[in-house]
């Protein structure tokens, strides 16, 4: 047993043995790397040297050609601003753009010889680059960043709307698929509406605006209905309408400046009045039925929306999201045999969003969504509340921009209804011009 334990312990000391040999082999090992790595680094610290040498030589003979550099930036340095109408009506504003790089021009300054190598580093005093104005069609009540004070922009604008619908109507008894007896009437109606409005909007601060916007509007109905039985005829009625509109004020406030990548957002407040003629206005014949059209809701309304702003050179992202109060009143009016009460109109709720896009310093284009939920409103009637129908309407929006001149651009929109109640299509011209006071 004693040779037994004798011959463990010289197996175990050979192991150790050889582990510590393969320890000093991999030490060795490391010691070479980490001299490789300090000979690397070495040539490395001469490599930056050199690098270094070379570019203060550089700078040097850069001075010495160009004592004062300046470039000017063809298009917008990222403290720049571009101008962008972002609604259907035609409502402009200011908003950074980043400019692209690497194109540039060379001017003199002023003691500059002729035909020396012009300046580099910053623009010449009192002759800033000009801003590039990207004028992007966006949903209505939208704006990016506001007018500054002291600048007055006046806006005329015409808009032409379109809606045609046909109805088939059965009043009478279905006595197998095919065969029907009763009247069979079909109405068609086609509706064009024309509005001419004038917008005026001024900046208050650095962050806020004021806007008017005046409506004058003219319709013109013609709905006809023809009866298919034996002794049936066809009715032809044209009804028409002109006059002011319900006029609004607008008030705006920029809540950030869109730094570290966020959105700029605005907070926006509307206040529509009851100027125009209103369904209850209008004049009846004696069974009731108008015998003109309206150019107003009847109602005041209040309307906060938010807004955003997102310019990612050369597009910009909007979008918005509203909600509008329609104020009740007490008509206290009979129409026809029946009386009516009380009268409160749906609120509606809305969205939008979009994207523009510039195609160069003079023109943009753009495309955008919107969508609007118009609660049902309820009517008292003969002493009863009558609730109506809810509805919804959605538009696709496509707009473009010519910039005519520093102070004038021209914003063409067409709109065209995807919903059932929404208007068939809309042609808008709009036509800002800009002065500024002081």
């Amino acid at each position: 047993m004693m040779r037994s334990i004798m011959a463990g312990s010289v197996s175990l000391l050979a192991i150790g043995l050889v582990d510590g040999a393969a320890a000093r082999d991999i030490e060795a090992e490391l010691d070479a790397l980490r001299a490789l790595v300090e000979q690397q680094q070495d040539l490395i610290d001469r490599q930056s040297a050199i690098i270094e040498a070379q570019g203060t030589r550089l700078s040097s003979l850069e001075a010495q050609l160009a004592p004062t550099p300046t470039l000017i930036p063809v298009a917008l340095s990222p403290s720049d601003q571009a101008t962008v109408t972002v609604s259907p009506e035609g409502q402009t504003a200011t908003v950074p753009v980043q400019a692209p790089t690497g194109t540039v021009v060379q001017a003199p300054e002023q003691g500059t010889p002729e035909g020396a190598p012009q300046p580099t580093g910053q623009p010449p005093t009192g002759q800033p680059p000009q801003p590039v104005e990207l004028d992007v069609a966006a949903p209505a009540n939208f704006r990016g960043v506001l007018t500054p004070p002291g600048t007055v922009i006046v806006e005329p604008s015409l808009e032409f709307e379109q809606t045609s619908t046909e109805v088939f109507f059965f009043n009478g008894v279905e006595v197998i698929e095919t065969i029907l007896v009763g009247d069979i009437e079909i109405t068609d109606a086609d509706r064009d509406t024309f509005i001419s409005r004038v917008n005026i909007r001024t900046g208050i601060t650095d962050r806020s605006e004021v806007e008017l916007s005046i409506p004058y509007i003219y319709r013109d109905d013609t709905i006809s209905s023809e009866v298919l039985t034996a002794g049936g005829g066809t009715t032809v009625d044209d009804l028409s309408g002109s006059g002011i509109g319900d006029v609004e004020v607008t008030g705006r406030y920029q809540i950030n400046d869109g730094d570290l990548f966020w959105p700029t957002f605005i907070a926006n407040l509307r206040f529509k009045t009851d100027t125009g003629t209103g369904p209850f206005d209008v004049d009846r014949n004696d069974a009731g039925v108008e015998t003109e059209l309206t150019t107003g809701s009847g109602f005041f309304a209040i309307q906060p929306s938010l807004s955003f702003l997102y310019p990612v050179d050369p597009a910009v992202f909007f979008g918005s999201a509203s909600y509008t109060f329609n104020l009740p009143r007490d008509v206290d009016t009979t129409i026809g045999t029946t009386e009516i009460g009380r009268v409160n109109p749906g609120d509606v709720v809305g969205i939008s969003f979009g994207v523009g896009y510039a195609l160069n310093d003079r023109t943009s284009l753009s495309m955008s969504y919107e969508h609007s939920f118009i609660d049902s409103s309820v009517t008292e009637t003969n002493g009863i509340d009558v609730r109506g129908e809810s509805f919804d309407v959605g538009s696709l929006n496509f707009g473009g921009s010519l910039r005519i001149t520093d102070y004038m651009r021209l914003n063409l929109g067409v709109r065209a209804g995807i919903t059932e109640d929404a208007p068939d299509v809309a042609i808008t011209a709009r036509l800002p011009i800009s002065f500024d006071l002081f």
